[in-house]
């Protein structure tokens, strides 16, 4: 799974990925697999709806694909593709059925309703809906795919799903006050001592080492407001000039395209490196809430659910523009995205 950033430009990457452990230098995923798990993976209870689940033989799970109009289907059809019917009440409706229904149905389900809601559902839908159903697809998909890496064409149904609702993510709202406070206060301390100034002003006759050593500067001053260590900055240099990725988050460490027309618009490259920071602070986040055992009784548990199930199923940059959108939306660079954003023009703008 790569996360590959671009400010001012796309990057080339297409495949929606389940893989949750680390390809290369560029992954950003700290969990691990691509196959079933042996037990379900979890941050500490699964999402709002108790739903039922059981594991099928590869027969049985081609039997569903194959035979789709089946009573469970006509029941959907009817009752929860309604339109007519509020958005919860279909809801409600389908997670009742659920209940005696074995997890590739449930799928099956899930990707009717999200196929059934209206442009403004969509838009209205809360999170605790979107991570339910969410979860529901994704514990789906990780069964089908072989050892030998095939997918299935109920894979790639629920794919389309998952992106669907990554289109129309939302933040849970205290959540989202509380990061753009956190936001605002971390700005005002990158401005401190006018270092933002003085690498903003210098920055054209910077040597490449003196530049790096800046953002290096940077980005370890927002990890510590972030409450993360420092986090190292890794240069390299992308000779393909079709590439516009300025940066990428890998772990503990942040790689930046040293390319010198990547390098040149300081605005970009600040918020290249805040922007992965915010992925090293959402790693963070997500590993210390599994380790404490968050429960659902948590205020931020939705938000934390909505990034691990990201890290899950993670949809990479693409040149298309609809699909770049639904890159843009997903939790994970939602907040990435706008976070870095707001620090950074909060930064330049007090240091004028």
């Amino acid at each position: 799974m790569t996360i590959e950033e671009t400010h001012g430009g796309q990057s080339s990457a297409v495949e929606l990925s389940t893989t949750t452990e680390p390809e290369n230098t560029s992954s950003c995923c700290w969990a691990s697999t691509n196959k079933a798990p042996d037990k379900e993976p979890i941050i500490a209870n699964p999402p709002s709806k108790d739903v039922a689940g059981t594991t099928l033989t590869k027969v049985q799970q081609s039997k569903l694909i194959d035979e789709p109009k089946d009573e469970d289907s006509k029941k959907l059809k009817h009752k929860h593709n309604d339109n007519r019917l509020p958005c919860r009440e279909r809801y409600e409706q389908m997670c009742e059925e659920m209940k005696t229904l074995n997890e590739y149905k449930q799928a099956r389900l899930v990707r009717r309703f999200v196929q059934s809601l209206a442009a403004q559902e969509q838009a209205e839908l809360p999170i605790e809906i979107e991570n339910d159903l969410l979860w529901i697809l994704m514990r789906s998909m990780l069964r089908e795919v072989d050892e030998t890496g095939s997918k299935s064409t109920s894979y790639e149904l629920s794919e389309e799903a998952i992106q669907t609702l990554y289109a129309v993510a939302t933040t849970q709202p205290a959540f989202e006050k509380q990061n753009k406070h956190r936001a605002l206060d971390i700005a005002a301390q990158l401005n401190g001592d006018g270092f933002i100034d003085g690498a903003k002003n210098n920055w054209k006759s910077m040597s490449p080492t003196a530049r790096i050593e800046a953002l290096t500067t940077i980005a370890n001053r927002t990890a510590h407001q972030f409450g993360l260590p420092n986090v190292e900055l890794v240069p390299y240099e992308e000779k393909k000039r079709r590439s516009k990725v300025v940066g990428q988050f890998s772990q503990d460490k942040i790689l930046i395209n040293t390319r010198g027309d990547l390098m040149d618009d300081f605005r970009e490259v600040f918020n290249t490196v805040v922007h992965e920071v915010c992925h090293a602070y959402q790693a963070q986040l997500v590993e210390k809430s599994m380790a404490d055992g968050m429960t659902s009784s948590h205020p931020d548990f939705q938000q934390v659910f909505a990034f691990w199930l990201n890290w899950q199923v993670y949809m990479p940059a693409s040149r298309q523009s609809s699909e770049h959108r639904q890159y843009r939306m997903q939790p994970l660079e939602a907040y990435a995205w706008s976070t870095a954003d707001i620090i950074v023009e909060a930064a330049l703008a007090g240091n004028k």
